[in-house]
Parts: structure tokens; sequence; C-alpha cells
């Protein structure tokens, strides 16, 4: 609630009209006027200033030291366990990728020998399929042969 000094004017004296003590006339003391910043909206952006009477009672701020110190101890050894962690994670992601480069190269290795080993069974099938074609030839000419050798030595 807000004080009555707005609706009266210093100096001004009013009579008591509740018969407090028989119509006794008082004048009502001239106080101090709100300044403008009770005034203005509580939401305001930017530092405030804090006033002589307000950091009289700084001492809260020792009663909080205490916790401060503590919560910064603590913040500081999260913050270096959290940054060994990190260089740690950094550190075995660097020997992952040294083991996926190594296994690359390890796979093409054996991509290029896989090739070759095909390459060299299908000249070693075309090669057997050839020789089973001469063989087919040669036995394919060799009963010839002996047939006109058998018709030969009976006519002779």
């Amino acid at each position: 609630m807000g004080t009555a000094s707005s609706l009266v004017s210093p100096g001004e004296v009013i009579e008591d009209g509740y018969g407090g003590e028989g119509g006794e006339a008082c004048e009502i003391p001239v106080e101090v006027k709100p300044k403008a910043r009770l005034l203005r909206s509580s939401f305001r952006r930017g530092p405030r200033v804090i006033g002589a009477s307000f950091k009289s009672t700084g001492s809260v701020d020792l009663e909080y030291a205490a916790e401060y110190e503590r919560l910064r101890k603590e913040y500081e050894i999260f913050r270096v366990s959290k940054n060994n962690e990190v260089s740690s994670m950094q550190k075995k992601e660097a020997k992952l990728d040294e083991e996926n480069k190594r296994l690359r190269a390890e796979l093409q290795a054996l991509q290029k020998t896989y090739q070759k080993i095909l390459r060299e069974k299908e000249s070693a099938l075309e090669a057997k399929y050839q020789a089973m074609e001469r063989a087919a030839t040669f036995e394919h000419d060799r009963d010839k042969v002996k047939r006109q050798f058998k018709v030969n030595q009976t006519t002779c």
C-alpha cells in the first residue's frame, strides 16, 4: 500500500474527525516523495546501482562466501574432469581413426588379392577346358588312326 502523503499538501492541518482526543488539530509531517525509480517497472534491464544503505547490508556476502568458494572449487574440479574426459575421448577417437585407416588399407589389399586369385582361377579353368578339348581332339584323332590302321592291316 502507499502512504497518504499525496493527499495532503505540506503544512496543511487536518482535524481528527473520529473524535479521538476532543477535536485536537495536528500537523501531519511532510514525507519524502517517492523516487521515480520506485515507479518504474521491476523488469528493468541493465546493471542496478546499489545504494549506500543497501551496501551496508553486504554482510550477506560473507555468509555466502564459503558456499561460493565451495561451489567454485566443485566447478573447477568438474571442469578439469570434463576436460580430461574430452581429451581422453579425443585420444580414443584418434586411435580409432588410425585403426580404421589400417583396416581400410588391409581391406583394399584383401580385395586386390581376391581379384588376383579370381583371375587366376578363371584362367586355370580356361586352361583346364582347353586341355580337355585338346585331349578329346587327341582321342578322336587316335581312334581315327586306329581304325585306319585296322583297315590297312586287314587289306594288306
